[in-house]
C-alpha cells in the first residue's frame, strides 16, 4: 500500500513540476512510519516539505519535531485515529477514517487518501478535464494494486477504483507490471483481483519484508526495459523465500498453541529462541492464526535491544483499543 501510493504521488507531482526524492523506511531498523533520524536526514538533505502516505496518524511527537526543524508536514493514511483528539499530529491531517471530515468513503487504502489528495491537485489546477483524466488514468492501476494487497473491502468507492485501475493493468502499459506478469508464467487472459491480491501483491510485498521497498518502488516506475527484468525476477525469489520462512514459522506458533484449550487472545512468542522470528513476516503470520483459529493474534518477537509485534484481530474485538490501555508499557505502537 505505502509502495504503490508513494509511486501515485511522485507520478502526479513530477507532472507539476515538483521536486522530489521518496523516503521509504526500513522495515526492520526504522520501524513503520516517521521517525526522528529520518526527519533529521530529510532535513540535511535540504527538503521543506514532508507528505506521509500510509502512515502518521500516530506520530505526533515526530511532526513536532519536524515542525521545530523547520519543515513543514502533510499526514495522508486511513489508520486508525487515537482514542483521544490531542493525540492526532498538529498538522494538515488527511485521513478518511477521520469521524471530523465529511469524506463519505471511510475504507479507503492509504493509496487511495494519495490518490484522492492527487485528484484535489488537479482540480485545482489549470489543466484542462481532458489532461487531468489523462493523468488519473496514468495511477488507476497502482491505486488498484494497493486497494486489493492492503485487503480492503471491494465495496462502494473501492470498487469503482479497482475496476478503473484493473483497465489499465490489463492493458500492461506500466513496464514493471509487464514484466513481473512474465515472471508468474500467469496463463490467464485477464488479470482480476485474485491475480492482484495473490500473485502480484505479495511479490511487491515481499521487497519490504525481507529487505526493503526500494526494489518493489523501482519496479513501479521504472522505464528501462532491463531493469524491469531484473527486478521482477528479484522479487519472485524474495517472495518465494517470505514463504518458506513464514511456513516456518508458522509451524513454531502452532506448536505453542493447545487446539483444545484456546485462549481468549493468541500470543505467539520468540523471545528465547537461538534465531528470533523474521520480523517482516510475523505479521503474515498473526494474520493466518487469526483466522484458522478465530482469535486475536500478537505474535511478537525480540529484536536484540527489545521486542517488537504484530497483531490481528476479529470482527468482535478491537485490538488497537486494547493496546491503548498499555501504552504506558509501550515505546512505540499503531
Amino acid at each position: 500500500d505505502g509502495v504503490t501510493a508513494s509511486a501515485v504521488l511522485w507520478e502526479a507531482l513530477t507532472l507539476f513540476k515538483a521536486k522530489l526524492s521518496i523516503y521509504l523506511p526500513d522495515r526492520v531498523s526504522e520501524g513503520y512510519g516517521l521517525n526522528k533520524e529520518a526527519i533529521e536526514k530529510i532535513v540535511t538533505s535540504g527538503c521543506r516539505l514532508i507528505i506521509t502516505v500510509d502512515n502518521g496518524t500516530r506520530s505526533q511527537e515526530e511532526v513536532i519535531y519536524a515542525k521545530n526543524l523547520g519543515l513543514e508536514v502533510i499526514v495522508t493514511d486511513h489508520h486508525a485515529l487515537p482514542d483521544r483528539e490531542e493525540f492526532i499530529p498538529d498538522c494538515l491531517f488527511i485521513n478518511c477514517t477521520d469521524p471530523r471530515q465529511s469524506y463519505p468513503t471511510k475504507n479507503l487504502a492509504g493509496v487511495g487518501v494519495a490518490f484522492k489528495l492527487v485528484q484535489a491537485l488537479l482540480l485545482r489546477s489549470k489543466l484542462d478535464l481532458a489532461t487531468q483524466t489523462q493523468i488519473e488514468k496514468r495511477i488507476f492501476d497502482l491505486v488498484a494494486m494497493g486497494t486489493v494487497s492492503d485487503m480492503m473491502p471491494l465495496l462502494g468507492e473501492n470498487r469503482i477504483l479497482v475496476k478503473q485501475g484493473l483497465v489499465e493493468i490489463n492493458k500492461q502499459k506500466r513496464l514493471g507490471v509487464r514484466e513481473l506478469i512474465k515472471v508468474i508464467k500467469s496463463k490467464m487472459e485477464k488479470i482480476d483481483a485474485w491475480t492482484l491480491g495473490f500473485q502480484i501483491g505479495p511479490r511487491l510485498n515481499a521487497a519490504s519484508r525481507l529487505g526493503d521497498a526500494s526494489n518493489a518502488l523501482s519496479l513501479l516506475l521504472t522505464t528501462d526495459e532491463a531493469e524491469a527484468s531484473m527486478l521482477a525476477q528479484e522479487l519472485d525469489q524474495k517472495n518465494a523465500s517470505r514463504q518458506e520462512i513464514t511456513e516456518k514459522i508458522m509451524s513454531e506458533v502452532e506448536a505453542q498453541i493447545d487446539p483444545e484449550k484456546l485462549p481468549d487472545i493468541i500470543i505467539g512468542r520468540s523471545l528465547i529462541m537461538e534465531e528470533p522470528w523474521n520480523e517482516g513476516v510475523i505479521g503474515l503470520v498473526a494474520g493466518k492464526i487469526c483466522e484458522k483459529y478465530y482469535r486475536p493474534t500478537l505474535i511478537i518477537t525480540s529484536t536484540g535491544g527489545g521486542f517488537k509485534g504484530f497483531g490481528r484481530s476479529i470482527e468482535e474485538f478491537r485490538l488497537i483499543s486494547a493496546i491503548e490501555t498499555c501504552r504506558e508499557y509501550l515505546d512505540k505502537y499503531g
